[in-house]
This record gives C-alpha cells, sequence and structure tokens, in this order.
C-alpha cells in the first residue's frame, strides 16, 4: 500500500479508467470495503462523512475528495470505529466471508462499508486513498426490500 501510495503522489502510478459496476445476479448486492487506522471517532467520523455544519452545507467529505473518479452518495456509507467496527461487519458480512473479513482489516480502527448504491450508477474507480486501504468488493445476498 506504501509504495501504491508514493507512486500516486508522486505521479508515477497508471490511472484505473472510471467504469460502470458489472451487472450483478439477481438477489445479490455488491459492497466495497476500505479500512484504516484513524485515530478517533470524531476524526473518522470527519473523514467518511460529509461536514454536519460549516460555511457549506454541502460539501463532500474528504473520503471523497480523496475517490475523486466517484460520485458517493453518504446515505450509503457505513462507518465503524474502534468498538463499533466488528458490529458493522456482523451486520454485512456473514459466514466464511465474515472471517476473511475480519483478517484483512485486523489492526485497523476504522472500517467503512460502501454499498454500491452509492455510486448512483455512475462510472466510478475505488482504490486506497492517503487514509482508508481498499480491500476490493464483495457481493452479498440482497437485503430485504432491495
Amino acid at each position: 500500500m506504501l509504495l501504491r501510495l508514493i507512486a500516486r503522489l508522486l505521479g508515477l502510478a497508471s490511472r484505473p479508467e472510471a467504469h460502470r459496476a458489472a451487472p450483478l445476479p439477481a438477489g445479490t448486492r455488491r459492497v466495497h470495503l476500505f479500512s484504516g487506522i484513524l485515530g478517533s471517532e470524531a476524526e473518522a467520523m470527519g473523514y467518511v462523512m460529509p461536514p454536519m455544519e460549516g460555511p457549506v452545507s454541502d460539501a463532500p467529505a474528504p473520503l471523497t475528495i480523496d475517490l475523486p473518479e466517484a460520485f458517493i452518495d453518504p446515505a450509503h456509507v457505513q462507518m465503524g470505529h474502534g468498538s463499533g467496527a466488528e458490529p458493522l461487519l456482523e451486520r454485512v458480512f456473514a459466514g466464511e466471508m465474515l472471517l476473511d473479513v475480519r483478517h484483512i482489516t485486523a489492526g485497523s480502527d476504522t472500517v467503512v462499508v460502501i454499498d454500491e448504491a452509492a455510486m448512483g450508477g455512475f462510472p466510478f474507480v475505488l482504490d486506497d486513498t492517503p487514509r482508508l486501504t481498499y480491500h476490493g468488493a464483495f457481493e452479498l445476498p440482497a437485503r430485504a426490500g432491495t
């Protein structure tokens, strides 16, 4: 991750092309998983969610700014920090996938799950940000009513 970040900062990394997500099989949904060490819940919220107040009422979250090739609707973003990370993972993932996700996020104090609905069907690119590691997309059974 560090080498990719340094290459991106120096402008040496290739930039992936924005794309529309592949269609999902019936009865499934896709989520994207990030994790990192953000220090405190306030700092994590400040990075992941848009500001609740300030000079610009609809300012984007820093996470969205760090992912410029993706429109992200914060209504489809979930974040867990500290003791809230594990319950979030348990709500989203199950079985062996939950075990895998626990393993790849071990050592992080913050996990972020973005439902693909957050991109609104627009082309997007997701990758590591300066503060979070992108772990990829996971296909899950659709929730009731989705």
